[in-house]
């Protein structure tokens, strides 16, 4: 990320998440500005295979849009502190659920989504602006939105450094960035290393911290104005998910019961924790166009 090869080795880690396969990659770890990545890097094509259907929760979209409603809801207010309405862009929608609620909220909101399916998903069930297609292909105007939002997005992208220009030039000046990534130095990260669900190999090729997002944005013209260290979405999860598996088929019921009952507010408390003394499980930077 910074162009240093000074590097070491951190773990070996396996798709523990999906289980598409058991293939088995390296996480490696930049010596200078502390960013990790996933060894060997995927192609587009190779990877493809693991962003299923089942990843997308397309069978079961519309009870899932009801659970996230209260944390797009969240977002989207965090939004308007610094853009009260305007036109939003979502990289990497998936099914759209967030821009709903965006949309919902006054902002005049569409989506770029890879997946097709998704994309297709979104538009027909709750009638939003979706298209299909990557960011560095997709043909968007120049200096045209007040929003650009990419939740949990820009560790899945092989050149995070053209994606950052690319959002830049598509932004209004005084445009706002939003930025949600899993954080690899969070305390979960470290409590769990090749264990964490949150490193999710190999559809996340980078693992940032917030010392080099914030290196990574300001260095393509924007300024950071605000970082969130709290997720009520995803925080506790990447907790549990490291020590239980979060739902599978066929699951038990003392599992599900242990899941519930024992495990979801204890990682809660957990990850209100961690948040407080800024070592969240994921991070959301808010950053401004100068």
């Amino acid at each position: 990320l910074c162009g240093s090869s000074i590097t070491r080795f951190a773990f070996f880690v396996k798709d523990k998440n999906r289980c598409v396969d058991n293939a088995e990659y390296k996480v490696m770890r930049c010596e200078e500005c502390g960013v990790g990545f996933t060894l060997p890097k995927l192609s587009a094509q190779e990877l493809s295979r693991y962003y299923t259907n089942e990843y997308y929760s397309l069978d079961g979209n519309m009870k899932l849009e009801a659970a996230t409603r209260p944390h797009n809801q969240t977002r989207v207010e965090k939004i308007r502190r610094f853009v009260r309405e305007g036109k939003l862009l979502d990289v990497g929608a998936g099914t759209g659920m967030f821009l709903k609620t965006a949309k919902e909220n006054g902002f005049d909101a569409e989506g770029l989504e890879i997946s097709a399916d998704a994309a297709a998903f979104g538009n027909a069930t709750w009638g939003l602006n979706i298209r299909q297609g990557n960011l560095h292909e997709t043909s968007l105007p120049p200096e045209c939105y007040d929003v650009v939002t990419l939740g949990h997005v820009l560790e899945h992208l092989h050149k995070p450094h053209d994606a950052i220009s690319r959002l830049h030039s598509i932004l209004k000046r005084g445009g706002l960035l939003v930025v949600a990534v899993p954080n690899f130095a969070s305390m979960q990260a470290a409590l769990f290393g090749s264990h964490w669900f949150h490193l999710d190999v190999p559809r996340h090729l980078f693992h940032y911290t917030p010392a080099n997002i914030n290196a990574l944005v300001e260095g393509k013209g924007f300024t950071v104005v605000g970082i969130n260290y709290f997720s009520a979405e995803h925080n506790w999860a990447g907790f549990l998910g490291s020590v239980m598996k979060l739902s599978r088929p066929g699951e038990t019921f003392p599992h599900k019961f242990a899941r519930k009952v024992f495990g979801v507010p204890v990682e809660r408390a957990l990850s209100y924790g961690e948040s407080a003394l800024k070592r969240g499980g994921t991070f959301e930077v808010y950053a401004i166009k100068q």
